[in-house]
């Protein structure tokens, strides 16, 4: 693994878009992301079933082919994500009235489940930053914006 200490810092960095930086910023924050997923599971679905759920609550209910082209998986395989969630009552799904395009969105217990998996998400992290100093947690409340800023392009 690599030390994330010895890349350039300070006023030699901030400038400079070198391949380096931009490695260093993209496999920290992939890491971080992975590590969520993770680290903060349930049980009971599988990573793919529970990136829907979280999809569906933040975008709304959505044809097969959104969700499909959001997830950036091929409709077959969603299809075989979202069948047992429709089994179990987290989702619903139905045909648009006039069109053979199928929508699928949250039910009651679909959106307990995303608050649950919110909810240990967020935990996860909270334990994490709670370990680090007040001038590591003020970085990355700093980051946040940027961060936001950098899916908005």
């Amino acid at each position: 693994m690599t030390d994330l200490t010895e890349y350039p810092s300070g006023d030699e960095q901030r400038n400079e878009l070198d391949d380096a930086t931009v490695s260093r910023v993209r496999l920290g924050v992939l890491r971080v992301a992975r590590r969520i997923r993770q680290d903060a599971v349930d049980a009971t679905l599988t990573p793919s079933q529970q990136s829907t759920i979280v999809m569906l609550d933040r975008f709304g209910a959505m044809t097969l082919g959104e969700l499909a082209q959001r997830e950036s998986v091929r409709p077959p395989s969603l299809t075989r994500t979202v069948t047992p969630l429709v089994r179990s009552g987290l989702l619903s799904r139905h045909e648009q009235p006039g069109s053979r395009r199928v929508v699928v969105e949250l039910t009651d217990a679909g959106r307990i489940a995303a608050i649950q998996i919110h909810s240990r998400r967020d935990a996860w992290l909270t334990e994490r930053m709670a370990a680090l100093s007040d001038e590591e947690r003020d970085a990355l409340y700093a980051v946040a914006p940027v961060l936001e800023r950098l899916l908005e392009g």
